[in-house]
């Protein structure tokens, strides 16, 4: 049996332990569950589907490939909205200097 998606505290605190040690398995896990909220808030920064769904890919992305830094013993959501946050003002700071 597979981690439920709404799992508790102790139990996302060991996903995140599995994703650092790079367990594509706990990484997909944590997208199917955080993957929905991070689009509607990216959504509503940015206000166009395309670049959701773009930064969405972005931030996944980032997580993945900087998995070892994570600490499991603090907030994934919390780190993840701060990173979706950033990533989003990171766009359009590279927006801003294109023109």
């Amino acid at each position: 049996m597979s981690h439920i998606v709404e799992a508790s505290g102790d139990d996302e605190r060991e996903l995140v332990k599995d994703l650092v040690k790079g367990d594509q398995n706990a990484f997909n896990l944590l997208y199917q569950k955080y993957s929905s909220l991070i689009y509607q808030k990216i959504f509503l920064m940015t206000k166009y589907e395309h670049i959701a769904d773009e930064l969405l890919q972005d931030i996944f992305l980032k997580i993945w490939s900087n998995r070892a830094n994570i600490n499991p013993d603090k907030s994934f959501k919390a780190w993840l909205y701060t990173i979706a946050q950033n990533v989003v003002y990171d766009y359009y700071r590279k927006l801003a200097n294109d023109k």
